[in-house]
């Protein structure tokens, strides 16, 4: 079906193809995933520092960066297929350092409680109180910021 000259958007004519899963697909369609939800920042140049420093440590810790050097090393020796296997292995042990350090450096606010004064005050001596019963149990190291807290709140 063709449309008439300056139908619709613009002065661009628009053409109307239907075509049937069947011919298109073999009957089947395709699952469409949702996206993963990502929580970095990259506007903020603080966050994006802080990422950027995350990973690099990630990927000092781990020595991503001597593994690809094998894998060129090893790239004539390995067959295509090895090859492919052996950086599809790197690149997602990446993937997840990327996620790791996006996670590290990311902070989501949950929205359950609205913000009140007297809210923020009971959840600040909340978190007090987990941080005195840490300090019963031996897990907190130096107590002068927990005694800080208690005094101001």
């Amino acid at each position: 079906m063709v449309y008439p000259h300056w139908y619709g958007v613009g002065d661009h004519r628009v053409f109307v193809v239907e075509v049937s899963a069947a011919s298109l697909f073999g009957g089947k369609f395709p699952t469409i995933g949702s996206p993963k939800a990502r929580t970095l920042n990259c506007k903020i140049a603080r966050c994006r520092k802080n990422y950027n420093n995350v990973l690099k440590s990630l990927c000092d810790r781990h020595k991503m960066h001597e593994k690809l050097l094998r894998l060129k090393v090893l790239d004539e020796s390995v067959s295509a297929a090895d090859y492919q296997l052996m950086h599809n292995k790197w690149d997602n042990e990446l993937g997840d350092f990327m996620a790791s350090a996006e996670e590290q450096c990311s902070k989501f606010k949950s929205c359950q409680i609205e913000y009140s004064p007297t809210v923020g005050l009971w959840l600040e001596r909340r978190s007090i109180l987990k941080w005195i019963l840490r300090w019963h149990d031996g897990k907190v190291p130096d107590s002068r910021n927990l005694e800080r807290a208690a005094r101001r709140n």
